[in-house]
């Protein structure tokens, strides 16, 4: 009978052992080793992917709330704000002070400290100081690389009856969708469609004459025929006027779009306005020159269909030519001339907003810690809540010095006591008053004022920074007096 013989054991100090435990086995015991190892190596390879795809969600996430005006790549949208104003008031502080706790990033101030002979030349004059940046973005503090990119983000918005009500993320994410709705709606080029540049829309037609192009041409709203049941309308009846129209006209006080559309439209409109200007006349209104440039698009689109012998077919068929197209839905900006009946301040809850699908504002509102449900500015006929609202009408809501109008209604206001510290400074003031910065970039980074991620002040269109101490610091904002004791 044959002897059993057993295996040696390993030597338990053989550096084979060591460099190679599954020398250990054979056979079996060999492959339950093998198995194991590669177990756990799957394990440590599934935990290192993990851990990067939470870094990259955090970086992205980080992308899109910093407040930054350059980058090196254009793997994230970035987004540029400018504010037309020559000279800071309490109305641009409020103004600003809402856009920085709703992350947006620091203003470029066009045409800022420049004096006009007449105060309305200065409306004019944001044409030729928008085009001029577009084309050539100033450097923005010593020592700091200026980037841009043809798909950056702009945001115009006017620097006195703007209040921002929704993060900048959200603004972004409505363009997005605008977006990719508006193509599918008026695009049949196989090419890739041109970005749109975005507007508020209006109910009324101003200043240009009725019969012009952007009036008379101007398509139907994308609101339903009977946004305002029986008493929709497209005529002035009696004291009502234009409160029952659904906003079809263009208002240049709120603008979006992509850097390259952008400077296309602006440097057209400049030319425009400088054009006017060498025959005598005088460019009192950018909204004016704006609205004909729409309407040469306008023009345009009917001359095209007519050629193909087609009806007027989608009321989005202006967005052939993909430049100027409209919020006729406030889902962007809130204009308020002859819109403030249509206007409620709503409690919402933050976790689920009913009809406004897209917005999912508890993921966006990061700067405090807020309640479930907030009061916002909600437009019942269309069902939506602006990410900005303009007061281009009536300016009582704005209030003064001396009456509150409807600033207590935002709803950043009553947060404050809240997040008040012992200092009288709660966590969202702290953000733009100490001008802490998110992020800098160059050599001088040190440098005071040469963040491009600072918070908390401006930048002039000549590159210049200046804190939120020196251009808004005479009004109080913190205390129980100034714009939040009103």
């Amino acid at each position: 009978m044959a002897a059993h013989v057993r295996s040696p054991s390993p030597n338990p100090s053989s550096p084979c052992l060591f460099l190679c435990p599954m020398h250990l086995c054979r056979g079996w015991r060999q492959y339950r080793y093998i198995t194991r190892y590669l177990f756990v190596f799957a394990l440590i390879c599934s935990f290192l992917f993990t851990l990067c795809l939470h870094l990259r969600f955090e970086r992205t996430t980080d992308e899109t709330r910093a407040p930054l005006l350059g980058h090196d790549s254009h793997a994230y949208p970035h987004l540029h704000l400018f504010i037309p104003v020559n000279q800071p008031s309490l109305l641009f502080c409020k103004s600003l002070a809402s856009a920085i706790i709703n992350t947006y990033p620091p203003p470029i101030l066009i045409n800022f400290n420049t004096t006009y002979a007449k105060p309305k030349l200065a409306h004019g004059a944001k044409l030729a100081g928008m085009a001029e940046y577009l084309r050539n973005p100033r450097q923005l503090g010593p020592g700091i690389e200026r980037k841009t990119w043809e798909t950056d983000l702009v945001l115009f918005a006017d620097g006195f009856d703007i209040w921002y009500q929704l993060p900048s993320d959200v603004l972004i994410r409505r363009y997005t969708y605008f977006r990719t709705n508006v193509q599918g709606s008026g695009w049949t080029s196989s090419a890739p469609a041109p970005a749109p540049v975005i507007f508020g829309a209006d109910k009324q037609c101003w200043p240009n004459k009725s019969d012009s192009p952007p009036c008379k041409l101007a398509p139907e709203s994308s609101l339903p025929k009977d946004a305002y049941g029986a008493d929709t309308t497209d005529k002035v009846i009696g004291d009502s006027g234009y409160k029952r129209f659904r906003p079809r006209y263009l208002n240049s006080g709120t603008v979006f779009g992509e850097w390259g559309s952008m400077r296309e439209v602006y440097v057209k409109a400049a030319k425009e306005a400088a054009d006017r200007v060498k025959i005598g006349k005088e460019v009192l209104s950018d909204q004016g020159v704006l609205a004909d440039v729409w309407g040469e698009d306008l023009e345009r689109d009917e001359l095209n269909r007519k050629r193909a012998g087609t009806d007027e077919g989608s009321v989005h068929d202006n967005v052939r030519s993909m430049r100027i197209v409209l919020d006729y839905e406030s889902r962007l900006f809130q204009t308020m001339t002859h819109s403030h009946d249509d206007v409620k301040w709503n409690m919402v809850n933050t976790t689920h907003t009913a009809g406004d699908r897209d917005m999912d504002l508890s993921s966006n509102i990061y700067t405090a810690s807020l309640p479930p449900v907030l009061q916002l500015a909600t437009n019942l006929v269309s069902n939506t809540i602006a990410a900005l609202v303009h007061f281009n009408g009536p300016k009582f809501p704005l209030g003064s010095e001396e009456k509150a109008g409807w600033w207590g209604r935002m709803w950043w206001f009553n947060l404050f006591p809240e997040v008040t510290d012992v200092n009288g400074r709660g966590r969202i003031a702290k953000m733009f008053f100490e001008g802490r910065i998110e992020r800098v970039r160059g050599a001088d980074a040190g440098v005071a004022g040469a963040g491009v991620g600072q918070v908390g002040g401006v930048w002039t269109d000549k590159g210049e920074w200046i804190e939120w101490e020196e251009i808004c610091g005479k009004w109080d904002f913190v205390g129980t007096g100034g714009v939040w004791g009103i």
